[in-house]
């Protein structure tokens, strides 16, 4: 009786284990079944907080309101219409808080896009179009501007927004950074619980469009849950590169400086300690049944030394629902 049951025990946790094991290693495959006409609001929170020496210096917080629309689906793709607050309105507010009413029709920019339902991918269609209005924008702003306390604020808006859109692949670069939320779940042929995917590739700079940094990418599906999967991602910028440029113009400038030598020297040291880390943390949660993400949390970190403020850290925190 006792081996009987000794038997049947390790036959059990045999296979618990293997029960166990087949959870751990099933896969899960997210397409999306979308219906022409669906409209979603994407509901974007960002929280900015600057820190020197452990203490806060500096806080603000801005809210975005974003559209989207499917509006057409063939055999492959579906065809999206994504309407993204004007960057250039949005800094317009603070010389003007009402002049979203004074240029209603350049609120938004109109952004078309292409999805791949098998692979996940999605292209930029109507840059052209999108310039033209943005570059329609700033002519009726300084149309608006002229003549008031406010002349002259159009170019300084210009130098904040032109950035983000001096070519169309600087363009594609920065709308990744506001929906690619949207598309992660589809980015992959298959997920496995906790399996992390790791891919290494250049991205954009966040403080410069034009330079490309290395990239560290992460990602894995953490959670799967009744009718709820959430995923985890994990970015790890070297900032190697970006900081050597900056040092090397930094000390071009000291040495041409008109100083003492001890001054110079002083100031080569600084320039020598200087540092920079960044990592940018993402969780999304992910509607199974309607194959729509419901929302995403992103924190970015930009840390480092300041020879003159001591240790900072720039802490971004976007918070975004889609309804």
């Amino acid at each position: 009786m006792k081996h009987i049951l000794s038997f049947n025990s390790k036959f059990l946790s045999i296979c618990l284990l293997f029960f166990s094991f087949t959870l751990q290693a099933q896969d899960y495959t997210f397409k999306p079944a979308w219906k022409v006409g669906t409209e979603k609001k994407i509901i974007r929170t960002t929280i900015q907080k600057k820190y020197e020496a452990d203490s806060l210096v500096e806080s603000s917080e801005l809210v975005e309101t974003d559209f989207l629309k499917v509006i057409e689906e063939t055999n492959e793709n579906y065809m999206l219409e994504i309407f993204k607050e004007n960057l250039a309105i949005i800094a317009a507010k603070e010389f003007d808080e009402k002049i979203e009413e004074k240029l209603p029709n350049y609120k938004h920019t109109r952004f078309r896009y292409e999805l791949n339902k098998s692979t996940g991918e999605y292209k930029l269609l109507n840059w052209q179009e999108a310039k033209k209005s943005i570059d329609e924008s700033f002519v009726e702003l300084e149309k608006l501007f002229e003549g008031t306390d406010n002349e002259g604020m159009t170019s300084l808006i210009s130098l904040i927004v032109t950035p983000n859109f001096m070519s169309e692949e600087v363009a594609i670069e920065y709308m990744k950074t506001q929906i690619d939320f949207l598309f992660i779940p589809f980015s992959e042929k298959s997920f496995s619980l906790n399996d992390t995917i790791s891919i290494t590739q250049s991205d954009t700079s966040p403080f410069n469009p034009m330079q490309k940094l290395s990239v560290k990418n992460f990602l894995a599906l953490e959670k799967v849950e009744n009718n709820t999967a959430i995923f985890k991602q994990k970015m790890e910028m070297d900032m190697s590169e970006m900081i050597d440029m900056v040092k090397s113009m930094m000390l071009s400038m000291t040495k041409s400086m008109d100083i003492s030598e001890e001054a110079k020297a002083e100031k080569l040291k600084e320039i020598d300690e200087i540092e920079m880390t960044m990592n940018h943390e993402q969780f999304i949660i992910f509607d199974i049944k309607s194959s729509w993400v419901e929302s995403s949390e992103m924190t970015m970190k930009v840390g480092g030394f300041d020879p003159q403020k001591g240790k900072r850290l720039d802490i971004t925190s976007y918070k975004i629902t889609v309804e």
